[in-house]
C-alpha cells in the first residue's frame, strides 16, 4: 500500500483555510483519491500501471458529495511518464471535466532530480500545450506553466518546495486574463 500527499498553502493569503491537499492511499493497482484545490474538493478512484518503463496514472473525480449519477458529474485525469533514468522522466498530462464549463488541458512534463549524500534536489515543470474551455458563452484558449523546485529528505520520503504557477487566458475577441500563484508545498511518498 502506498500513501502519497501534497499539501499547498498560498504564500500571498497565508490562512489555514487556504490550505490545499492531494492525496492518494493506493493499493498496487488501484486507489483513492482525495483532493481541495481553491475551496473546491473533489473525490474520486485512480488506476495506476506501469508498461515497462511508462507509468499510466487514471483519476476519476467528481466534485459532488455523492456517487456521480450523470457523465457531467465526473472529471478525468489522466497522466503518462516514460521514465529515462532515476533522475529524469517526461510525461504528458490530460485533464478534463464534463461540465458545462468544458476545462480541457493537455501539458508536457518534466521531472528531475540530483541525488546527495544527505538530500534529492527535485525540479518538475509543466507546461500547457493545449488548453480551452467555455466561458461566458465563447471559447477561452489556456496557456501556462508550473514550476516546482524541492528539496527531498529521507530518500524523497519527504519534500519541502516552493510551486510558481501562471495561468492565461484568451478569448475569441483577444481579451487576455493572466494570474498566477506561488505556493509553498509538503510531499509525502510513503510505502506502507
Amino acid at each position: 500500500m502506498k500513501l502519497k500527499g501534497q499539501a499547498n498553502i498560498d504564500l500571498n493569503n497565508i490562512k489555514i483555510s487556504n490550505l490545499d491537499y492531494n492525496f492518494n492511499l493506493t493499493t498496487p493497482n488501484i486507489g483513492l483519491v482525495t483532493k481541495k484545490d481553491k475551496k473546491k474538493y473533489q473525490i474520486g478512484i485512480c488506476l495506476e500501471s506501469s508498461i515497462g518503463p511508462i507509468l499510466i496514472n487514471i483519476n476519476l473525480l467528481t466534485d459532488k458529495y455523492n456517487l456521480p449519477i450523470d457523465l457531467e458529474d465526473l472529471i478525468l485525469k489522466i497522466s503518462a511518464d516514460y521514465k529515462i533514468n532515476k533522475n529524469l522522466k517526461l510525461g504528458l498530462k490530460y485533464d478534463k471535466t464534463m461540465d458545462d464549463y468544458n476545462l480541457q488541458t493537455l501539458s508536457g512534463t518534466i521531472n528531475s532530480k540530483l541525488n546527495t549524500d544527505l538530500l534529492t534536489l527535485n525540479l518538475s515543470t509543466e507546461n500547457i500545450i493545449y488548453g480551452s474551455c467555455l466561458k461566458n458563452d465563447g471559447n477561452v484558449k489556456l496557456f501556462g506553466n508550473k514550476i516546482n523546485p524541492s528539496i527531498g529528505l529521507n530518500n524523497d520520503t519527504i519534500n519541502l518546495g516552493y510551486i510558481y504557477q501562471t495561468k492565461e487566458e484568451i478569448d475569441d475577441f483577444g481579451n487576455k486574463e493572466s494570474n498566477y500563484d506561488n505556493k509553498l508545498s509538503l510531499d509525502l511518498d510513503i510505502k506502507l
